[in-house]
């Protein structure tokens, strides 16, 4: 019943724009729990693999990118606040 419930979600979850699902599988079989354990993950990870967008980390110039932009981007007064209280604070 859970595997078809992750069927179920995974499916549903392609159709709405925006939508985020992340599943944490173990990453060995030996920390699966035993054969039943293990053919629940190879389950999981061809349910989970045929609609996945893997994370990656960011690398070379995104990473220059992401840090621009979060450091010079426009704060709204709370954002303002909040940083005048951190620079106080120092």
């Amino acid at each position: 019943a859970f595997l078809s419930f992750i069927q179920s979600l995974t499916e549903a979850a392609k159709m709405v724009p925006g939508i985020l699902i992340v599943g944490s599988l173990p990453e060995s079989h030996a920390e699966a729990g035993g054969p039943r354990g293990e053919a629940a993950l190879l389950r999981l990870e061809k349910i989970f693999g045929r609609v996945q967008s893997a994370w990656l980390p960011a690398s070379g110039d995104e990473t220059y990118e992401i840090i621009r932009r979060r450091l010079f981007q426009p704060l709204d007064s709370e954002g303002e606040k909040a940083r005048d209280e951190t620079v106080k604070a120092f």
